[in-house]
């Protein structure tokens, strides 16, 4: 766990390097571009959840390194690899359905950043291994 914790937060610096968001700052993003089909996504679930969109993306690099059908060896599907249990506590319909799955993941990270009193590093470990691992 603490090797997949170390490669998330590896991942949030170097998506945050240009700039650092804040949670005061929610909607810093990108617009959509060949090489980022999910950007509008995104936007619109840090917007809505108020996080900073280099959060979200650097969560689903981590996650599924962008693949919307990737399911992990635990049983975790998507962009943002939700367990069904997650996922149906977030409304999930589809979990590979690219702005169900973002929605739902980011939703989960904003529950837990709240949950961790804005601990970032609580938040990803507990994202990663489930919050009663944390």
């Amino acid at each position: 766990m603490r090797s997949t914790v170390l490669l998330l937060l590896s991942g949030l610096a170097l998506a945050c390097a240009q700039s650092v968001p804040s949670l005061a700052d929610p909607v810093a993003t990108a617009r959509p571009t060949p090489r980022d089909p999910y950007a509008d996504h995104i936007a619109e679930a840090a917007q809505r959840f108020e996080l900073p969109a280099a959060w979200i993306k650097a969560v689903l690099r981590a996650e599924s390194n962008g693949d919307p059908r990737a399911v992990s060896p635990k049983g975790a599907r998507g962009l943002m690899q939700l367990m069904p249990d997650t996922a149906r506590r977030f409304g999930v319909k589809d979990v590979f359905a690219v702005h169900d799955n973002l929605h739902g993941g980011a939703a989960y990270l904003r529950q837990l950043i709240t949950l961790f009193e804005n601990d970032l590093s609580l938040a990803l470990a507990a994202y990663n291994a489930g919050e009663g691992a944390v």
